[in-house]
């Protein structure tokens, strides 16, 4: 890593720093509301600051010398696009202004074009110093300095003076006919007060206080100075916001006024950004050859070497070529075994290095290549294995194809030796391993920028009505969760607990049956992310710096999202130690359609940060260590049609979940792993307004949120695996062995509900006595043993056993399991699979202090809502059965078949009985707690891809499918978001049931660096109920209808840049592109006036994307 990444590094990490440091010390609440005051008036500020560019534009075109003329609208294109580089690269002049020549290169010849940017140029460096000392004397004069009348005298021939000696030093005035020079230096004199006048306009939108010319004449003098002085910093993040809200505060303006304003100027200087890339991706960029320029001008120099410049770098990027392969192991026999997940880095001389992943086929392209001035060199890497090494060529307008082979000189289960050449499975046997990448998530159209947003993209990943994820079928506490190997759920209540920064993630994997006995704690559906490590050179990616403003019944108020993100890395020292850290914030407010404008918002912020530090200690022992560490929080949690701003709840998250990891090579054929994770997870939940009793009514809740919960868990694990192969390279056995402690100490509890008939009377309270106490920890022991056995060429089988101890339960669980892969035609096209087990899932520690919540006492009222109709009854929490561990029987079968060169079609089915469920029902003297709960899920799939030009893929996917079991889960009533009114229990459909769906999706890449990623989305929609007055089901619950079929049509498209060394990425997303009514709230209350309506579809939405890497 050299010095100057080192200073922009360190400069952007200040900047960050500072920003973040402003917003605290003003108040997010200020500045936003700041912000929100400027609405439709954000269109005058940009006309203004439009007319500010053609006043330089039109100043450019009377520079320009010689027969030749420019045009002014060529002109003005150019200069937004060379000034959309300008603003977001560090330095971006060396890189805007010789593309504002070449853009214009159809009018005038390059040369030309650049000498009169020159020209233009220093006229405005003389306005720029008259600038200066109207800034200083306005200063004087706001604050009351007395500089008198010599002295004022002395600065406006001073600045005369300096303005003259610019002009005569660079003998442009000489050659430029007498007309012209006046309008040039009208042209410069108008740009600097249009400059003052939108500064002026947006202080008096922004400022409770009204400003002062002299005041917006400062802080532009101000503004200008910062952007000389941190040209390192893109988009000068923090340093503007700083120097802003300072200045404000010494003109007798807010300081929170003054950051608003830097934060509105921002966006005004993002909008004309994405509007000048465009211009610049419209248009090719041209090698031109430079004239030459005459001696003896200061600024000439520095033009020649921009010209210089700019043609080696449009002639670069028109000489790329491609890097593809394959990476293999060797069999048994000898023959290679194609290997999927290895990491690929491409390193060539002058450029960065380049990272990517082997796919399921073990197949991986690097596109886009420039050639070098030598040979580069391609490394293929896999932990336990010795890295592949090879020189590769790069050729202008071919692809290199390479072949890289892993020894085996030690071994990890991720890597499974198959029975035939060419058949490729992440999985020894069972159901297959889907994978989404870092490259699918960023290209993807995914809602915010959360891994988890990209799993519905997995046929058998739905997100249920609650907003949870349900794999293959499961509750969404019921599917095991893993991060670098460490358990990443909440110990409370079983949930996903894990919140990365998406930059930070390599990729996901989802087993929706995980039989390899080393997977456990889950119904059978298992995820494991994979974390991104340092490179072998320092890189920094920031992401997303833009934010997108809040649009209320056609008003602009605040801010609606901003996911700000910076991600870099590298080595501490060259092959031995290397660091990553990636940070993530995010602002967001989701509106929710069926509330008034301005009342309609859920409020999420959050800052997540991931360190990963990698030791290569020696040859045959590698340490890795992380931490993950993420506060959040949400305002007005819960928010629906039904349920207003008062009646929902906030909740604050404190999630901190940090591991380590010693691998070492015994005996040279065999890997001990020891792995130890410590996990903390605080949630505190409470009324978003008021501490009024919650009130639910027919047509619309009111009143405050009735519980509050506090509590603070931790879970410590040590976990040793083995993997060997004793019986030779045909088995490959791993055990492992481990402990682990969880404890949760807090408590929640509750105020009262009153339930109200349409009339308004009282029909029945609820009222809560008790401790609440959430108080219990848990001693847990599990283990393992699996055999990965190549039986002959053509069959793989895995089986083993694997057992679970906890002290709340009691019980030692045994879990037999096997699965099998088999080739079955000799060409290795036609691959069938299949497997089953047993699963045991943890029992989570909310279920365990079931009995220690608090106690109802229900009280009923007549028709007059005042005379109670029987006395108050105490429903007491009894657990009615001992605790168990639910237990799941999971089978399936499917076949796969490369029907056409690469198309892959595959057919399966599915199926998963489970009891032991905890499950809670209501009886007339009695909450009782039960573990006799029952689920059955059954699946049958049919999927295609088709993959050509190496990296594109068509996927296309039709599941049939059944969800069953009972509706009374534990989670429902005492998860985080309590329920207080509890039913008698019942099977039906679960409530995220879809009979069918399909799904569809590509990956395009297109000419010039665009892509694009549409998909498409429809299935039946979920099951509901109905309910009386009283809040008791009509009818079976979940079969009185469903939710109209969801359709949704999204798609993003992104473009990709490359220009001097730096890569950046611009793209737009929109989310369901035809429309479609896709109801999220559904009123089932017979009571209501809006009985059976549906309400908050989410209409057409736009998002912008960008990318910056240095």
């Amino acid at each position: 890593m050299n010095r100057t990444r080192i200073l922009r590094l360190a400069i952007g990490v200040a900047a960050a720093a500072l920003f973040a440091e402003s917003l605290r010390v003003l108040g997010v609440d200020q500045v936003v509301a700041g912000v929100a005051r400027v609405g439709w008036g954000f269109a005058i500020v940009v006309l203004l600051s439009a007319a500010r560019d053609a006043a330089r534009a039109l100043a450019w075109t009377k520079a320009v010398d010689g027969p030749a003329s420019l045009q002014f609208l060529p002109a003005f294109r150019a200069r937004l696009a060379g000034e959309a580089l300008n603003t977001l690269l560090p330095i971006g002049m060396l890189v805007g202004e010789p593309v504002k020549a070449s853009h214009v290169s159809d009018q005038i010849s390059f040369a030309s074009a650049a000498r009169a940017l020159v020209v233009e140029f220093a006229f405005y460096t003389a306005s720029l110093v008259l600038l200066f000392a109207a800034g200083v004397a306005a200063f004087a004069f706001v604050n009351g300095i007395a500089i008198g009348i010599a002295a004022l005298v002395s600065i406006v021939l001073g600045t005369g003076a300096v303005a003259v000696a610019i002009m005569r030093r660079r003998s442009f005035a000489s050659s430029r006919p007498s007309g012209h020079v006046a309008t040039i230096v009208a042209c410069e004199i108008a740009y600097q007060v249009l400059s003052v006048a939108e500064l002026y306009y947006t202080l008096l939108l922004i400022s409770p206080v009204r400003p002062t010319l002299a005041s917006a004449l400062v802080l532009e003098t101000v503004s200008r100075a910062v952007t000389m002085v941190f040209k390192m910093v893109p988009l000068r993040v923090g340093v503007d916001e700083a120097s802003s809200s300072f200045v404000a505060g010494r003109l007798q303006l807010d300081p929170a006024a003054g950051l608003a304003l830097a934060l509105v100027r921002k966006l005004r200087l993002l909008f004309w950004s994405a509007f000048g890339l465009a211009l610049f991706a419209r248009r090719p960029a041209r090698a031109v050859r430079p004239a030459p320029v005459r001696a003896g001008a200061g600024l000439s120099s520095l033009t020649a070497l921009l010209v210089l410049l700019a043609a080696g770098s449009a002639s670069a990027q028109d000489v790329s070529g491609a890097v593809a392969g394959s990476v293999s192991i060797a069999g048994a026999d000898g023959a290679p075994l194609v290997v999927p997940g290895v990491t690929l880095t491409l390193t060539c001389p002058t450029r960065e290095a380049r990272v990517e992943v082997s796919d399921d086929r073990g197949g991986f392209r690097f596109s886009d290549v420039k050639t070098a001035s030598g040979p580069c060199s391609i490394v293929a890497d896999l932990q336990g294995f010795n890295s592949a090494a090879t020189a590769v060529a790069i050729r202008s307008g071919e692809t290199t194809t390479v072949a890289l082979q892993l020894r085996l000189d030690s071994l990890r289960e991720e890597v499974t030796v198959q029975a035939q050449a060419g058949v490729v499975d992440e999985n020894a046997g069972g159901a297959r391993v889907e994978r989404i990448t870092s490259s699918i998530m960023q290209t993807a159209p995914i809602a915010s920028d959360r891994f988890q947003d990209a799993l519905p993209l997995i046929p058998g990943v739905v997100r249920g009505p609650d907003g949870l994820l349900n794999i293959n079928g499961t509750r969404s506490n019921q599917s095991g969760l893993t991060f670098n190997d460490a358990n990443g759920t909440d110990p409370v209540t079983g949930e996903d607990a894990i919140e990365l920064p998406i930059d930070a993630v390599s990729s996901v994997q989802v087993r929706g049956a995980a039989y390899a006995p080393e997977f456990g704690l889950s119904s059978g559906a298992a995820t494991t992310i994979e974390t991104q490590r340092a490179g072998d050179a320092w890189n920094v990616t920031v992401n997303d710096l833009e934010p997108r403003l809040r649009r209320r019944a056609g008003e602009f108020r605040g801010i609606e999202s901003w996911t700000p993100r910076v991600t870099f890395g590298g080595p501490i020292v060259k092959g031995k130690v290397s660091l990553l850290e990636s940070m993530q914030s995010e602002y967001s407010q989701t509106r929710v359609f069926g509330l008034p404008p301005f009342e309609s918002d859920t409020k999420l912020q959050s800052f997540e940060s991931f360190t990963r530090a990698d030791w290569m200690i020696a040859s045959t022992n590698r340490f890795t260590g992380s931490a993950m560490v993420s506060p959040r929080k949400t305002t007005y949690a819960g928010l629906n049609t039904f349920n207003p701003r008062p009646v929902t709840a906030n909740i604050r998250n404190h999630n901190v979940l940090a591991g380590v990891s010693d691998q070492t090579i015994v005996g040279g054929s065999g890997v001990f792993e020891t792995r130890v994770s410590v996990k903390q997870f605080d949630s505190t939940i409470y009324p978003s307004q008021g501490s009024a009793p919650m009130v639910l009514a027919p047509d619309r809740n009111s009143g405050s949120y009735f519980n509050d919960q506090n509590r603070t868990s931790g879970r410590a694990e040590w976990f040793n695996t083995y993997s060997f192969t004793p019986l030779g390279p045909l088995h490959l056995v791993k055990v492992g062995a481990g402990v682990g402690y969880e404890t949760v100490d807090g408590f929640s509890r509750s105020r009262n509900v009153d339930i109200m008939r349409e009339d308004g009377t009282l029909i029945e309270q609820i009222a809560f006595v008790g401790r609440g106490a959430l108080d219990r920890s848990k001693t847990a022991l599990r283990g393992y043993a699996q055999d990965a056995w190549t039986v002959a060429p053509r069959l793989t089988v895995q089986y083993g056993a694997r057992y679970d101890y906890e002290s709340i339960v009691g019980d030692f669980d045994v879990a037999p399991r096997g699965s099998f892969t088999f080739a079955a035609s000799s060409d290795g096209r036609t691959v069938v699979r299949g497997g089953a087990g047993v699963f045991y899932n943890a029992v989570p520690l909310n279920v365990a202090a079931f009995d220690r919540l608090q106690t109802r006492l229900v009280s009923r009222f007549a028709e007059d809502g005042a005379t109670t109709a029987g006395p108050t009854v105490a429903l007491v929490n009894v657990v009615e059965s001992e605790l168990r561990a639910p237990r799941s029987v999971n089978w399936n079968v499917e076949v796969d078949r490369e029907w056409l060169k690469n198309l892959f079609v595959r057919a399966g089915y599915q199926q998963r009985d489970e009891r032991f469920e905890s499950v809670v029902d209501a009886t007339e003297s009695a909450i009782l707690l039960r573990t006799n709960g029952r689920s059955r899920y059954r699946q049958a799939q049919v999927s295609a891809r088709y993959q050509f030009h190496d990296a594109d893929q068509i996927v296309a996917s039709y599941t049939r499918s059944s969800a069953i079991g009972n509706l009374n889960d534990f989670n429902s009533f005492f998860g985080n978001l309590e329920n207080p009114v509890i039913r008698p229990d019942e099977r039906g459909p679960l409530p995220w049931d879809t009979p069918s769906r399909v799904l569809v999706w590509g990956s395009f890449t297109m000419p010039r660096g665009f892509a694009i990623f549409p998909v498409i989305d429809t299935r039946t929609g979920f099951p509901y109920s109905n309910v009386d007055a009283n809040r008791s089901f009509v009818g079976p619950r979940n079969a009185a209808g469903r939710y109209p079929t969801f359709v949704s049509v999204d798609a993003q498209i992104t473009k990709k840049l490359r220009l001097f060394g730096h890569n950046a990425t611009i793209g737009l997303k929109v989310f369901n592109i035809t429309d479609h009514f896709n109801p999220r709230d559904y009123q089932g209350n017979l009571a209501s006036a809006a009985f059976g309506e549906f309400d908050n579809s989410v209409g057409r939405t736009f998002r912008g994307k960008w990318i910056f890497e240095f």
